[in-house]
């Protein structure tokens, strides 16, 4: 494949990963990361509340998208979050397990408490 034809379907994907996002959080919320980022400043995939996202379609180690999204999400505030899909595969989300018990802490006590979480992780 070519280079060009790469890009387009990682576009493509960033896209998809987006739509679906912004099912949770609303379209206002959601955006897609830029498509020429600063090569001196890290910017996620896609621009989501709460969560660095990174994205990788193709043959992947997700385990290095993850890491890759932990290294650019660090000091930001944001749980890094790495949206991964094999050829003919369904995509997975992959968290680190701290980060996944930190969200489901939230998710869990909001709902005791019978409110529903803020869509960015905080305090309703």
């Amino acid at each position: 494949m070519t280079a060009t034809t790469e890009r387009r379907r990682a576009e493509l994907w960033r896209r998809f990963v987006a739509r679906r996002l912004a099912i949770a959080f609303g379209r206002h919320l959601v955006r897609r990361g830029p498509r020429f980022p600063d090569p001196d400043k890290a910017a996620p995939d896609v621009d989501a509340p709460a969560f660095w996202v990174e994205c990788a379609a193709g043959t992947v180690d997700a385990s290095l998208v993850l890491l890759e999204a932990e290294a650019d999400a660090r000091g930001s505030g944001l749980w890094p979050l790495a949206v991964t899909k094999l050829p003919g595969g369904l995509p997975t989300v992959h968290m680190r397990l701290d980060d996944f018990t930190e969200l489901l802490l939230e998710w869990w006590s909001a709902k005791e408490r019978g409110s529903r979480p803020a869509p960015w992780g905080g305090a309703s």
